[in-house]
């Protein structure tokens, strides 16, 4: 949404923005006149921010009778399953969704764009869904729903495995930020809908459910015994799940990073983020910063490939100048990996330059006693390095982490390929 302020009533329209921006969860553009600045503001103004910044959400009675409908539908689905996506962390909607999870012991699933909207410590999470490269065990749970009721979730390409998942709208409830779907009907539903109403009046309802479900996933705890042997793709990934601790949040980079650890159950109060649905590489660096400045209260763990982060890496310079204390791994394996997998896994368009990630801290001006930096080989390198970084958290921490430059999460191998196929080469 873009607005052009006038002269005439510019507080009124930047508070009409910022009202859009918490209601929507979406982002807003002002273009404002040079002299809006100059503009007296009276002080009253203050008065009204809490009412702007207000999130309580009132239930109006046509989205309860909509919400009382679902319900039923619920009541006679012998199978039912949860689908949780971006939009429910967007609009910070999770603690309604987590309530109705817990209350009716629903299984759920989420898929990678909205990993950890729901906190996946719970008994009823039965792990991060992708399409046909999803864990047999979770297939067969989502397989044989016969009911799927999908909040604020978008089934996008990448988060699919290339839209391979087992099940269409017509056993879906799909309630999403703008639209309503039922069963693949919408227009009957839409004429008062509003998503976090009906979010929110769901959190108090109970349906009849009976369904007992193969409990697959428990809190990854990975039995690794480090040796000197050369690091590897998958020992990285499950080392770094294994040292996460409660309240950080893992930030990770379309490619290897986003395929190798987001279909991993991330547990208690751990909170993820990715970008699968543009797949926009050098993403990931800059908005760990931006996340990592919003709450300084969770460590931030990114997990970033070289080529990606040569895109972005002048931020190096804000996340210093803040005095951030971050973990950022950079895998240096030469060159763009998803690329390789796609096509060219030998041409040199792939490749990218060299560079020595553990020189970047103190070339972007940090003190000597503001970073540390480690360069990782081996697995026992890593197991150490990991160590290290709990041990200083008062420090920004640069870990370089070199692998073989096809080394790769096998689900992005086996994306790779679908892709490849997909485009007749």
């Amino acid at each position: 949404k873009v607005k052009d302020l006038s002269f005439n009533n510019p507080v009124d329209d930047i508070n009409e923005i910022v009202k859009y921006m918490i209601r929507t969860g979406k982002p807003a553009y002002i273009t404002l006149p040079i002299d809006v600045a100059k503009i007296p503001v009276s002080k009253k103004i203050k008065e009204n921010i809490p009412e702007i910044l207000d999130k309580k959400i009132s239930v109006r009675n046509d989205n309860k009778k909509l919400v009382n409908k679902l319900v039923s539908y619920l009541n006679t689905a012998q199978k039912p399953v949860v689908l949780v996506g971006h939009e429910i962390k967007n609009l910070q909607l999770g603690k309604y969704v987590e309530k109705f999870i817990k209350e009716n012991k629903v299984p759920f699933t989420d898929l990678a764009l909205g990993k950890c909207a729901v906190n996946e410590g719970l008994p009823q999470f039965i792990g991060t869904y992708n399409g046909d490269l999803s864990d047999e065990s979770i297939k067969k749970v989502v397989d044989s729903s016969d009911l799927i009721l999908s909040l604020g979730a978008k089934l996008t390409d990448f988060v699919t495995a290339m839209f391979t998942q087992s099940f269409d709208e017509r056993k879906m409830i799909s309630l999403n930020n703008n639209i309503i779907s039922v069963f693949g009907e919408s227009e009957n539903y839409m004429d008062s809908y509003d998503f976090r109403e009906c979010i929110s009046e769901l959190s108090n309802k109970k349906f009849n459910n009976n369904y007992i479900f193969d409990k697959k996933i428990e809190q990854n705890n990975f039995k690794l015994t480090p040796t000197n042997k050369p690091l590897t793709q998958d020992f990285y990934d499950k080392a770094l799940v294994n040292s996460l601790n409660q309240g950080e949040t893992l930030v990770a980079e379309s490619g290897t990073s986003f395929s190798g650890l987001s279909p991993m159950n991330l547990g208690n109060s751990v909170d993820f983020v990715g970008q699968p649905l543009w797949a926009s590489i050098g993403y990931s660096f800059p908005a760990m910063i931006g996340s990592q400045l919003a709450d300084k209260d969770s460590r931030h763990i990114l997990s970033t490939g070289e080529g990606s982060l040569q895109l972005t890496i002048q931020e190096l310079g804000m996340l210093l100048k803040k005095h951030l204390n971050p973990v950022v791994f950079v895998i240096n394996n030469n060159g763009y990996t998803v690329e390789r997998l796609i096509h060219g896994m030998n041409a040199s368009y792939n490749d990218v330059p060299e560079l020595n990630y553990t020189l970047m801290p103190k070339a972007f001006g940090a003190n000597n006693d503001q970073f540390l930096t480690y360069n990782v080989n081996t697995e026992i390198d890593l197991i150490n390095a990991l160590k290290e970084a709990s041990l200083n958290k008062d420090k920004f921490i640069l870990i370089q982490v070199n692998m073989k430059y096809n080394d790769a999460p096998a689900s992005l191998a086996q994306l790779g390929e679908m892709i490849s196929n997909k485009n007749g080469k």
